[in-house]
């Protein structure tokens, strides 16, 4: 599949969405750089603006109206035509299928779009920026050997939890105490299992400790 040839795909999605129940299952999934074309995007907009206002399924005449009332009118025939063609669109895929082709295509375009960026600064001799740019773009895209990391920085509810439990049961959290307050209270004493490594210049009693 091109990452730029999906105008099948998205037509089939928009056609799936003009169900409620797939509108209340998916809708929440789909993007709308899913789409490649101002039509298919305003289609997909005012979809997920009635199911937000009215929780029910999109007709023919609220998108008429939508148009009538937002697209310039030497422009409505293309807008109305798409529409056309999404309603007579029969959806061969389940809608995830569909989602997750899509999601791959969006991908696609941005790592091209990306190459062609970071190519440029290669053949200037700009390495760093290149490497810089390259980083920030697998971020964005949320792929590569650093994903674990982003999801544990993006998803903080458990560790929100995990704060205000020690908060509320603090005893929990405590390991074995030194008989050093200022260890003991800047560590929470030391916890079976766990290596703990002491550091300090010369002289600061390290050995003493230990």
């Amino acid at each position: 599949m091109a990452f730029n040839d999906t105008v099948d795909l998205e037509r089939s999605l928009l056609s799936s969405l003009r169900s409620l129940s797939m509108c209340r299952k998916h809708l929440q999934s789909i993007k709308s750089n899913f789409f490649t074309s101002d039509t298919r995007g305003f289609i997909f907009e005012i979809i997920s603006e009635n199911f937000k206002l009215t929780r029910s399924e999109i007709t023919e005449t609220v998108f008429l109206y939508e148009v009538d009332k937002v697209v310039d009118p030497a422009k409505q025939k293309y807008f109305i035509g798409e529409w056309n063609l999404v309603v007579a669109c029969q959806a061969n895929d389940p809608v995830e299928v569909l989602i997750s082709q899509l999601e791959r295509a969006v991908i696609g375009r941005h790592m091209l779009d990306s190459i062609k960026d970071i190519v440029a600064m290669v053949e200037k001799g700009d390495i760093d920026r290149a490497v810089t740019s390259f980083k920030r773009s697998a971020v964005d895209m949320n792929v590569g050997v650093n994903n674990q990391a982003i999801v544990e920085i993006t998803s903080y509810e458990h560790r929100e939890k995990l704060i205000q439990d020690k908060i509320e049961n603090p005893d929990k959290y405590l390991g074995i105490k030194t008989g050093w307050p200022t260890f003991d209270e800047n560590t929470g004493g030391l916890f079976p299992g766990e290596f703990t490594l002491v550091a300090g210049v010369t002289g600061l009693g390290k050995s003493t400790l230990c």
